[in-house]
């Protein structure tokens, strides 16, 4: 699963509409407000591991993603390696580490 930050994690992106998102991960098993006060709901998709918060109009404004067997950053896969490894792949490239 590539994750671009502010942008995107796999095929969801950022911005995204519910007809969009509903389209490639189906319809959402759950929907809840972290606190009543939040004006923001999560449409969770526990079975894909992943959770969407969004709008009142439910535009996703940020995703979570849980367990995932792969994730990867500027090319750079970032589970079941060293840690050194990363870092210094990580250091050839605009993010801080």
């Amino acid at each position: 699963m590539k994750i671009e930050p502010g942008k995107s994690v796999g095929h969801i992106t950022i911005g995204m509409h519910r007809e969009q998102y509903e389209v490639i991960l189906g319809l959402s098993e759950d929907v809840f407000r972290r606190t009543p006060e939040d004006p923001n709901l999560v449409v969770a998709y526990d079975d894909k591991l992943i959770h969407l918060t969004v709008d009142e109009e439910r535009t996703i404004k940020s995703a979570t993603v849980f367990r995932p067997g792969e994730v990867e950053l500027e090319g750079i896969q970032l589970l079941g390696r060293e840690l050194v490894e990363i870092e210094a792949e990580l250091a050839q490239t605009a993010f801080s580490f």
